[in-house]
């Protein structure tokens, strides 16, 4: 099972750190940044589970980064800051947070949160709907209409990828494959063909009329949207 992803946004750094050895222990895999500009890319490049979020940052202010993080992935944001007034949560909430932590903070406190968000996450992102298809990622289930096909786990894991990837604009690679989607089992660019080849039968097999996965030379695959109208012109 892929390690829960979290990003830490803040700029005390002994907080900082502090968060991160914890969530390491607890196995989590954190990736840490002190300052607004830094947590859009590193948001960008990681699409983590979830964010902790300072408000007060040197180049801005946390309430701003969330609308922008939604248009790329839906994380769970927790906002952990010193201001504790009903304004800076109310801003917060309306802004989209998804909760709210006033330092300090007991570091339990903070697992037990995002331990019970892993579950609701976990059984919220189950089913993946894009296009005319649909994927139970704890079965493989897919379905198209009233068609189904059970995938297997590799094709499973690899759609749920594309799917993942297709969200953010974004291209998945080998090296993404390897590190995000079979980390105990690495695969080499020709075993990675043969998944996407087997994948694409399965599309083929359940009548997806709006579902490509395309190459994209030298980079890896994307998986592009079709409209149901560009089939019937």
């Amino acid at each position: 099972m892929m390690k829960p992803t979290v990003l830490i946004v803040e700029d005390n750094t002994p907080l900082r750190l502090a968060i991160h050895d914890c969530l390491t222990r607890e196995h989590f895999t954190s990736f840490c940044c002190e300052s607004a500009g830094e947590a859009l890319e590193l948001y960008k490049e990681h699409s983590p589970q979830f964010v902790l979020l300072d408000i007060m940052l040197p180049d801005g202010e946390g309430y701003d980064l969330i609308p922008v993080m939604r248009e790329y992935h839906d994380s769970y944001i927790l906002m952990l800051t010193s201001l504790s007034d009903i304004e800076s949560k109310k801003i917060a909430y309306e802004n989209g947070a998804d909760d709210y932590m006033t330092k300090p903070f007991d570091m339990d406190e903070l697992l037990f949160k995002l331990r019970a968000a892993r579950k609701r996450l976990s059984s919220y992102h189950d089913i993946c709907q894009v296009g005319d298809i649909s994927l139970k990622v704890s079965t493989g289930e897919l379905m198209c209409g009233n068609k189904l096909v059970l995938l297997p786990p590799s094709q499973s894991r690899l759609l749920k990828g594309l799917i993942d990837t297709s969200r953010r604009h974004a291209v998945l690679s080998l090296e993404d494959c390897n590190r995000e989607i079979f980390p105990t089992e690495m695969h080499s660019r020709r075993q990675l063909h043969t998944i996407v080849a087997r994948l694409r039968s399965s599309l083929e097999q359940i009548g997806s009329r709006e579902i490509l996965v395309d190459s994209v030379y030298g980079k890896g695959y994307t998986l592009t949207v079709l409209h149901e109208s560009r089939h019937s012109d």
